[in-house]
């Protein structure tokens, strides 16, 4: 893969894939999980924005599929909740996957920021907030650990978080798992 250095550059590589892809999906239709109504979704993902860690391949699903939403460290935020609300609410998704995964820079980043007292400015200092009680869980001795348990706080945040996710989990009409 190669890397691409400058933004016209990047803007160029998305223009290209754009018009394959319009192409591919002229000459072939592809199977997705849209109707004329809309998207119909069978679960929700909140995984991590990580490039490397695509929900759809790794669930070998359609586009249409999966409500994903991304963000650096699968933080349950109000962006992260309010947009699982609307999956729920009015795609009437049954099943949210909180998905962590390994080598995560914002776990790493987290730690690094808790060993060395590095402050960075505030939006990310927010987002690493998030990340701290995970890494801060004394069972949580390594990245990997800090991966799982910050996937698990994300999880129960989505309901201490939500009134309207936690009403349809304690209803049992919503499952949420890591």
């Amino acid at each position: 893969m190669s890397v691409i250095h400058t933004c016209s550059a990047a803007i160029e590589k998305l223009k290209k894939g754009n018009k394959e892809h319009v192409r591919e999906a002229n000459r072939k239709p592809y199977e997705i999980g849209v109707t004329e109504e809309g998207q119909t979704p069978y679960a929700a993902i909140l995984g991590c924005a990580d490039s490397r860690v695509i929900p759809e391949c790794i669930f070998t699903a359609k586009a249409g599929e999966l409500f994903t939403v991304r963000v650096a460290g699968n933080i349950a935020n109000t962006s992260s909740i309010a947009s699982l609300e609307y999956a729920v609410k009015y795609l009437h998704v049954r099943a949210i996957v909180v998905l962590g995964h390994e080598s995560c820079g914002a776990v790493g980043s987290a730690i690094n920021q808790a060993e060395n007292r590095v402050n960075f400015e505030s939006n990310l200092n927010d987002l690493l907030a998030h990340i701290v009680p995970a890494i801060n869980d004394p069972s949580a001795t390594s990245v990997k650990d800090g991966v799982v348990r910050n996937a698990e706080n994300s999880a129960k945040e989505l309901i201490t978080k939500s009134e309207i996710l936690r009403g349809y989990y304690e209803k049992k009409e919503l499952g949420i798992f890591t």
